[in-house]
């Protein structure tokens, strides 16, 4: 929630563009209350109309997840947001032609405070690479990484 908060509360994009879906409705449905996100039906559905997705799932979930969506990233960006989720374990279940940017924001997120390390891998240009870091300045600071 503190990043949605981030970016609806920084203007990044308007609330009515932010797109989110989560197996438990009652989570949703007070983002959406809090926020005016936008709830869609599928994880399938979010990556079809976003051009950026933020996948911040749980590990053990993280590889079934991808594997729903591959046929449907084309030319998106895909940030991941995984504990030990490396962005060649991403690349190879979606292909590493795909632009990926692993980070990891810390908890002070929650009050606008985050230190996010941002590190893409070598497929993600200028262009996009500027755009992750507003999304992710908008709830504290961002630094871009090497791949590693």
């Amino acid at each position: 929630m503190a990043m949605i908060g981030g970016i609806v509360n920084a203007k990044v994009v308007p609330a009515s563009n932010v797109l989110i879906f989560d197996l438990d409705a009652s989570k949703t449905r007070e983002i959406e209350n809090t926020f005016g996100v936008t709830v869609v039906e599928s994880t399938q559905e979010l990556v079809k109309m976003a051009d950026y997705i933020v996948l911040a799932v749980k590990p053990n979930v993280y590889n079934a997840v991808l594997e729903s969506i591959k046929i449907f990233i084309e030319n998106k960006v895909i940030v991941t947001i995984a504990a030990g989720v490396t962005i060649s374990q991403v690349e190879k279940i979606i292909g590493n032609d795909k632009r990926i940017v692993r980070t990891m924001p810390n908890t002070p997120a929650l009050v606008g405070e985050a230190m996010s390390a941002l590190c893409p891998n070598d497929n993600i240009d200028s262009d996009a690479m500027s755009d992750v870091q507003l999304i992710f300045e908008s709830f504290g600071k961002a630094e871009k990484l090497e791949n590693i």
